[in-house]
């Protein structure tokens, strides 16, 4: 019949791939978490804990292990399928498929495999195989290759490339090709954006500013504050602060990598933002993706970490896992989690205006005890807030209810013209510190 369809929609396996990809590693690191957790727990113990966790051995670990070998299974299976309707397709006079790449010579780790890997060791499995297998790995499992910390920065812009090709396809075909998600994709694809982390199942992103190899001096991960959002990203307000500061370097030789690879608070109370676990879960993976750069960096190069709001509780809480910084600038910054102790080789500032609303919820105790207004680790920049309120002695009033929250966002503006005397010395004390 006229206009009937056979075979498959190439773009539809290969989403289906990915997200059967996607939902196996993420299945893995879940089971490697809750393993690790239960043999290390020393808060449950009773008859109740020893009979948990003998269901835990016998059952529930072996049913998680399971459950990703069939995902991954299936993730092959869907790329295959894909990749024998493209090949059918070409030889019908149909689209052709790219060029083929020549079998590994050693078996390739999955993506659950690596799971269970640290992001170094992750980096060193992958130095070793030759770039065929390399090439390999990236086909077969392209969530992964986008998505693993420890794998090379530009392998994982490749894959992610390739990953928003796969999703712009789905929009168009949805009838969604004229959205600020599908113009961001399409520039992605003409390699005006570089993605280091895309999972839009997620909303998670890692954008990446400027050039990453040898002759970067300054690797600067960028971390913005409670509400940040996938769509913040696609209509370009995430990236203005960390793109001032990458195109303010001197000697333009900065990478920015702005981060939303973890769920940001989105509640109206901010009952979430001083939820210690939700950071201190933020800050873990934000240690992985830090890892994986370190291995990286060129020798020369400082790294900086600049937060907005709760962005920093992240960031402080990345170090209690063991990441460093050259230097760590807050911006209006949350807090720091119990434990936290400052680096004696960080260089620590904290910027804000001093009319500020996250500043006097920090005095309320309504966000904890610790955190860089008051920790005396932070060299303080406080500036008078520009406008809508009048002194009465040493108290500030104001009759608008807005002036403390709209102060607290604007130390983290790029445009405002209020904040340039901010800005600029924010530029000043990150570059001032390179090595």
């Amino acid at each position: 019949m006229a206009g009937s369809f056979y075979g498959a929609d190439v773009a539809k396996l290969r989403a289906l791939a990915s997200q059967a990809g996607s939902s196996a590693l993420k299945l893995s690191v879940l089971h490697r978490r809750l393993a690790s957790e239960l043999a290390a727990s020393g808060h449950w113990q009773g008859n109740d804990a020893r009979a948990f966790r003998t269901d835990w051995e016998t059952g529930h670990s072996r049913s998680m292990i399971l459950a990703v070998g069939l995902l991954e299974k299936m993730q092959r299976e869907l790329a295959a399928n894909a990749d024998q309707q493209e090949s059918a397709s070409g030889a019908a006079g149909g689209p052709t498929s790219s060029p083929g790449v020549a079998a590994p010579t050693a078996e390739l780790a999955t993506p659950a495999a690596l799971a269970a890997m640290s992001p170094l060791q992750i980096h060193g499995w992958w130095n070793g195989l030759t770039a065929s297998q390399q090439a390999e790995f990236s086909r077969l499992y392209p969530f992964a290759a986008g998505n693993t910390d420890g794998l090379p920065v530009a392998a994982r812009i490749e894959a992610n490339r390739l990953a928003a090709e796969t999703r712009l396809a789905i929009l168009e075909q949805d009838g969604k090709g004229s959205t600020e998600e599908s113009e961001y994709l399409k520039n992605t694809l003409e390699g005006n954006i570089s993605l280091v982390a895309y999972d839009p199942a997620e909303g998670n992103l890692i954008e990446m500013l400027g050039d990453y190899d040898g002759n970067t001096t300054t690797v600067l991960t960028y971390v913005p504050g409670t509400f940040a959002t996938a769509d913040q990203f696609y209509g370009g307000t995430a990236q203005k602060m960390a793109a001032f500061l990458q195109q303010g370097d001197p000697d333009g030789s900065t990478a920015a990598f702005v981060y939303k690879n973890s769920e940001f608070p989105q509640d109206q109370t901010f009952a979430q933002s001083a939820d210690k676990s939700f950071g201190e879960q933020a800050g873990r993976k934000l240690a992985d993706f830090e890892e994986g750069l370190a291995a990286q960096n060129p020798p020369v190069a400082q790294t900086v970490a600049v937060s907005h709001s709760w962005g920093q509780a992240a960031v402080a809480s990345s170090e209690m896992y063991g990441t460093h910084y050259d230097q760590q600038v807050s911006l209006s910054g949350a807090w720091m989690p119990e434990g936290w102790k400052a680096d004696p080789e960080t260089d620590y500032h904290h910027f804000a205006y001093d009319f500020d609303a996250l500043a006097t919820a920090q005095r309320l105790g309504l966000v904890g005890a610790n955190y860089p207004l008051e920790d005396q680790a932070f060299t303080k920049h406080i500036y008078d807030d520009p406008a809508r309120n009048y002194q009465v002695g040493p108290v500030k009033i104001t009759t608008d209810p807005m002036a403390k929250i709209d102060n607290h966002s604007l130390i983290a503006s790029a445009q405002d013209s209020m904040n340039r005397e901010a800005r600029e010395d924010i530029a000043r004390v990150v570059f001032g510190g390179r090595k």
